[in-house]
């Protein structure tokens, strides 16, 4: 919901009003660039910058002590499933490394961790999530920026959007608490938080790992490029109808049309009307190639028999019986009495495919060893 609002905002925002936009983790920045291009009228700059100003060191939490992630993987070693949260923090204040955000998938753990760890001597232990008032995450937020605090338990809500850059960054899980693995982009949003530019010469990631099977994919996750920023763009009630009284159903049309959502899809679309006129064109093909082309096709004796019944009903004297029997072989091909009474002609179908009227009744053929071939097979079609 936070996507399809920005994309309101920058599609309503005055022509004359200036843009500038910074992000960490967005893998199509150009594609969003020729946007803004497109839709503000006025020539939109992609920079791009691949050096990171804190470099970082990735870690490994083991019996007390920091691998190397590199050399956890090789010797698969890994954190366990219940590490001692209060040893990690002594440690980690021993050595310098805070302040420190700690990332656990839960609320719950967030303030269980936070009170476990509120008892350690020398320690300032906060926690941080979406559960608790504004006015308390607010506040938290300025004493580690003040640097009151020597480490906070948080969910995701300090990974991005955000301004808390600290020192170190423990990813204390790798699945979000249901157990499914944490998204790279999440792993790189939590992670960029570590190294503070102009107080941190380096910055550093420490990795609570419950297996030595989870390491390769943190190591992945780390070296990936961000993912792409894809539109979720769908107007709300509230957009609409302002829309609506503003610029008209037509208008409201074209602000859609204008989304990133529809730049997004234009190959689609275009790939899609391509795909259709293909189909259209294998149908029509398609078509031609059983089009009826002869006599002998039952898609073109059938219908003009049915032409011609309709043709001599109209001719039957009122009051009758004006219905055709059940036809039946004889020499001629398949006979039908024009009614019960088998008074007058006898209409004939011939075995190739023409009608006409017969003066008299003929015979029933006795069997189908008798039968012309062609009367046969067309009887049988």
């Amino acid at each position: 919901e936070r996507g399809t609002t920005w994309e309101e905002v920058i599609l309503l925002a005055p022509r004359s009003a200036r843009l500038l936009m910074l992000s960490a983790s967005i893998g199509n920045g150009d594609q969003i660039a020729a946007w803004l291009e497109e839709v503000r009228g006025r020539p939109a700059r992609w920079l791009q910058v691949d050096d990171r100003a804190v470099p970082q060191r990735w870690g490994v939490w083991h019996n007390g002590t920091i691998l190397p992630l590199h050399e956890a993987i090789l010797q698969k070693r890994a954190s366990g499933q219940s590490p001692p949260w209060p040893r990690v923090l002594e440690m980690l204040k021993r050595e310098g490394l805070t302040p420190a955000l700690v990332f656990v998938p839960t609320r719950r753990l967030c303030d269980a961790l936070a009170d476990q760890c509120a008892s350690v001597d020398g320690l300032v232990v906060r926690a941080h999530h979406a559960g608790m008032t504004l006015a308390d995450r607010l506040a938290i937020e300025r004493e580690l920026q003040n640097g009151a605090i020597d480490a906070i338990f948080c969910t995701t809500t300090l990974a991005s959007g955000i301004d808390a850059p600290v020192k170190t960054v423990v990813i204390g899980a790798v699945d979000d608490g249901r157990g499914h693995p944490i998204p790279a982009t999440m792993i790189q949003q939590m992670a960029g938080r570590a190294g503070r530019r102009g107080r941190d010469s380096v910055g550093f990631v420490i990795v609570v790992a419950p297996t030595s099977w989870d390491l390769p994919r943190i190591e992945s996750a780390k070296s990936l490029p961000p993912d792409s920023v894809d539109s979720v763009f769908a107007s709300t009630y509230q957009t609409v109808l302002r829309l609506i009284v503003e610029v008209g159903r037509p208008g409201a049309l074209t602000f859609a049309s204008r989304s990133f959502a529809s730049f997004q899809r234009q190959n689609d679309i275009a790939e899609s009307r391509r795909a259709v006129d293909l189909a259209q064109f294998e149908l029509e093909r398609l078509l031609a190639v059983l089009e009826p082309r002869s006599c002998e096709d039952p898609g073109v004796i059938w219908p003009k028999f049915v032409a011609a019944e309709e043709a001599l009903s109209e001719l039957r004297p009122a009051g009758g019986l004006n219905r055709l029997r059940d036809g039946y072989l004889c020499a001629l091909g398949v006979a039908f009495a024009k009614d019960q009474k088998k008074i007058k002609e006898t209409l004939i179908l011939s075995p190739a495919g023409t009608l006409f009227q017969c003066p008299f009744v003929p015979r029933p053929t006795a069997g189908d060893a008798n039968l012309d071939r062609d009367v046969h097979d067309l009887v049988r079609a």
